[in-house]
C-alpha cells in the first residue's frame, strides 16, 4: 500500500514577510479534520466520511481506516481501495502547521510552490486560474482545486519532488511527475500524463491525451484514459500496476469505452 505523507511539520515562507499571527487553523484548509473520502468502493464512493470515535473510518469491505494512525491527530485523507476493497493507497493532508496560499483570485501567470505548502485554488467560475504552468519545486506540497470545472491551470503542471498531491483541477497542459510519492485525484489532463518515478497514485482523473509510466508500482483507480495507441502500450507493458476500474475514452468522442485490463 503506498502511503503519501502530506503532512507537515514547520511552516515556510509563502506566508507575507512579518506575519506574526502563526500557522493557519484548521477552519482555514480547504478540507475538513478528521475525514476521509474513499475512491474505488462503490458503496462509498466521493462520500466524506468523518472518523468514529476510535478513529476510524469504515469500508464496505469493514477494513477500518485509522485516520490518526495514517496521518496523524485531525488529518483529512483520500483513501483509494481497490475492486475487492483492498487499500491501496493513503494520501494525508495537513489540518495545521502548514502555509496557505491561495490563487485565483486575480488570474496568476506561472506558479511556484516550495515546500510545506498548501495551494488553495478558489472555486469561482471565473476561467483559468493559473495562466501559465504550475511547478512544485518543493516537499510536502498539496495543490487543492474546487473541482476541474472551476480550478483550472493553463498550462503544464511539473512535479518536482517527492511527496505531493494535486486534487480538484483542470491541467490543459501535459503532467510531469519526476519525483517519488505523487497523487493525482480527481483531475483532468488535457495533455499527456509522464510518470518517471515510483510510488504515484492517479485516482479519479480524465487523461486525454497519451499515459506513459517509466517506473514501477503505480496505483491506477477509477480512471478514464484516451485509447491511443502510446497508452495501449503503455498499460500493456507496465511493471507492478495497481489496476481497478478504469476505462479506456475514445480520443476524438470523447465517449467511455470498455474497460482497462491492465498487466498486474
Amino acid at each position: 500500500m503506498i502511503r503519501s505523507y502530506v503532512s507537515i511539520a514547520l511552516a515556510f515562507g509563502l506566508l507575507a514577510c512579518g506575519d506574526d499571527q502563526g500557522p493557519p487553523t484548521s477552519s482555514a484548509y480547504p478540507y475538513e479534520e478528521n475525514t476521509a473520502t474513499v475512491i474505488g468502493d462503490q458503496g462509498l464512493e466521493g462520500q466524506t466520511i468523518n472518523a468514529g470515535a476510535d478513529g476510524c473510518v469504515m469500508t464496505t469491505a469493514g477494513d477500518c481506516i485509522d485516520l490518526d494512525r495514517e496521518c496523524g491527530n485531525n488529518a483529512a485523507a483520500d483513501v483509494v481501495v481497490d475492486g475487492d476493497g483492498t487499500i491501496r493507497s493513503v494520501i494525508c493532508y495537513p489540518t495545521s502547521n502548514a502555509d496557505i496560499a491561495v490563487v485565483g483570485e486575480a488570474q496568476t501567470q506561472n506558479f511556484v510552490a516550495s515546500n510545506n505548502t498548501v495551494v488553495v485554488i478558489d472555486g469561482a467560475d471565473d476561467g483559468v486560474d493559473i495562466a501559465g504552468n504550475l511547478e512544485l519545486e518543493g516537499n510536502n506540497v498539496v495543490v487543492y482545486g474546487d473541482g476541474p470545472d472551476v480550478s483550472i491551470i493553463d498550462g503544464d503542471l511539473i512535479i518536482d519532488k517527492n511527496n505531493v498531491a494535486v486534487r480538484g483541477v483542470t491541467i490543459k497542459g501535459n503532467v510531469t511527475i519526476a519525483l517519488n510519492n505523487a497523487s493525482l485525484l480527481y483531475c483532468v489532463i488535457e495533455g499527456d500524463l509522464i510518470i518517471h518515478q515510483n510510488d504515484a497514485t492517479i485516482a479519479a482523473c480524465e487523461v486525454h491525451g497519451d499515459i506513459i509510466i517509466n517506473q514501477n508500482n503505480v496505483v491506477l483507480v477509477s480512471n478514464t484514459f484516451a485509447e491511443t495507441d502510446v497508452s495501449v502500450a503503455t498499460l500493456a507493458g507496465a511493471q507492478n500496476l495497481e489496476c481497478h476500474d478504469n476505462v479506456w475514452m475514445n480520443p476524438e468522442s470523447g465517449e467511455a469505452g470498455a474497460e482497462i485490463n491492465c498487466v498486474q
